[in-house]
C-alpha cells in the first residue's frame, strides 16, 4: 500500500466527530424539553403560575377546544390561572411524551391526565380528565420555550363541580364560582360551562373536532 492509497483508505475522524457531536446535541435537547415540561406541569401544581408560564414564549398560542384560541404568554397564565386556582389541590401529568428536535425547532405529542380534587374534604372522589398533547416548541438562545399547545379531551371521570373547563359561552365570565366569589361576583354559571366533553380522536397537527357528550355539535 502507497502512502497516497493509505491516506485515501485513512478513517475519516472528522466526520465521526461531527456525526457524534450531532447525536449527543439531540439527546440533550430531547432531555432539555422533557426537563422543560415537567418543570412548568409540576409548577402548575404547586400554583407557582409563574414558573410556568416562564416555559411559554411570549409569543405563544394555546388551543384548548372548551376556550377559544389564546394568545400571547400573559393571556394565557390569566386564563389557566382563573380555571384552575379554585381547586383543592391538582396533579397535571404528562404520559408517553415524546419529542423529535429538527434544529431550533421541535415538535411533540403525549398524552394529558388531570386530576383534582374539587372540594376540601373530598379527596375520595376527584374528578379527571385526559386526552392528547400536541406541542411545538423553539430554540431561544441555549433554552427552549413552548410556542404551540394543542389539548384535546378524550375522556372524564368524576363531576367537576366548578365547571373550570366547560365551554365558553359567548360574552360569559369563565371564571368558576369560587374565583367570582374572591371577585365579588354573584353571576349564576351556566348549564354549559358544567356539560362534560369529549372530543374525535385527531392526529398530530390537527384540532381537536369537540362535541357535547350525549349530543351534536
Amino acid at each position: 500500500m502507497t502512502a497516497g492509497s493509505g491516506r485515501r483508505h485513512a478513517p475519516d475522524h472528522a466526520a465521526d466527530l461531527s456525526d457524534l457531536e450531532h447525536r449527543v446535541r439531540a439527546l440533550e435537547d430531547r432531555d432539555a424539553l422533557r426537563a422543560l415540561m415537567i418543570r412548568g406541569w409540576r409548577a402548575l401544581d404547586r400554583r407557582d403560575w409563574r414558573t410556568w408560564s416562564a416555559c411559554w414564549a411570549e409569543d405563544a398560542v394555546l388551543e384548548f377546544g372548551p376556550w377559544e384560541q389564546i394568545r400571547g404568554r400573559e393571556a394565557i397564565r390569566a386564563k389557566v390561572e382563573a380555571a384552575e386556582s379554585p381547586y383543592a389541590s391538582m396533579q397535571h401529568h404528562i404520559l408517553n411524551m415524546h419529542v423529535d428536535v429538527a434544529g431550533d425547532r421541535a415538535t411533540g405529542i403525549g398524552y394529558m391526565w388531570f386530576v383534582a380534587v374539587t372540594t376540601l374534604g373530598r379527596a375520595s372522589a376527584p374528578y379527571s380528565v385526559g386526552g392528547p398533547y400536541d406541542w411545538e416548541f423553539r430554540r431561544y438562545g441555549d433554552n427552549w420555550l413552548l410556542v404551540r399547545q394543542r389539548l384535546g379531551v378524550w375522556w372524564t371521570d368524576g363531576e367537576d363541580t366548578l365547571g373550570a373547563f366547560g365551554p365558553q359561552r359567548p360574552g360569559s365570565d369563565h371564571r368558576s364560582r369560587a374565583g367570582r366569589r374572591q371577585h365579588g361576583m354573584t353571576a349564576r354559571h351556566g348549564r354549559a360551562c358544567r356539560r362534560r366533553i369529549s372530543v374525535a380522536p385527531c392526529t398530530a397537527g390537527e384540532s381537536p373536532q369537540w362535541t357535547p357528550l350525549g349530543g351534536t355539535r
